[in-house]
């Protein structure tokens, strides 16, 4: 609906898709599960990540997955503790008392999420290579939440239609680090080099493979 709306209102607009952390989850899995029949009148052009949930720092065992699975499925409704220590998103201290200050954060997840997104995020991972879009992967190296390597491994498997970067001295939230000059100006590289008037008649399915995965690295001050 989302997407419905945005096309309606910039029709001429090439829509590029934005996801974070979980959201970054959310997002990929969006764009495998996409068919071409689409409603949305303007097809996706890019697919932009950052600090990934595909798997966590320190992913549970298949049997602890599977217990909690069936818990989550019998009493969906069912909460655990799930608190994320501000310390561990960003070094930048006005962020971090932001995220402390935050009414509506809260340290709680559903047994039943939490299991669909490490289902989904292994799921993204053994599908990446069907991947077709335009995709830039970002990762903070020092992130303690989300895997970096599990970043890095789907950019790998999306192949050369994904660029991969790494960000030094970075958390998880790499657009609230004090350097998070150097995460948007990637980002917005990578937008300016899709050629998007170029391609904006292509479905989605047909855009060329275009973005190398290279040894590029940004180094935190």
């Amino acid at each position: 609906a989302m997407r419905v709306t945005a096309a309606e209102l910039l029709p001429e607009t090439p829509q590029i898709l934005l996801g974070h952390s979980m959201g970054g989850n959310l997002a990929t899995n969006y764009v495998l599960r996409l068919h071409a029949s689409s409603a949305v009148p303007q097809p996706l052009r890019g697919l932009a990540l950052s600090g990934s949930m595909f798997l966590p720092q320190n992913p549970p065992r298949r049997h602890q997955v599977f217990a909690a699975w069936l818990t989550g499925y019998l009493v969906p409704w069912l909460t655990i503790a799930a608190p994320v220590r501000s310390e561990h998103l960003t070094r930048d201290a006005a962020a971090r008392q932001a995220s402390q200050d935050d009414p509506l954060k809260h340290g709680r997840i559903s047994l039943y999420l939490a299991t669909q997104l490490l289902a989904q995020g292994r799921f993204a991972l053994d599908h990446a290579a069907e991947i077709r879009l335009p995709t830039l992967v970002m990762h903070g190296q020092d992130d303690p939440i989300t895997s970096f390597r599990a970043s890095e491994s789907f950019a790998l498997r999306v192949g050369s239609n994904a660029r991969f970067v790494p960000f030094e001295k970075m958390l998880h939230e790499i657009f609230h680090e004090a350097d998070r000059d150097l995460v948007v100006r990637e980002l917005i590289d990578w937008i300016d080099s899709l050629d998007l008037e170029q391609t904006s008649s292509r479905p989605m399915e047909t855009i060329e493979r275009r973005h190398d995965i290279g040894p590029r690295n940004h180094r935190a001050s």
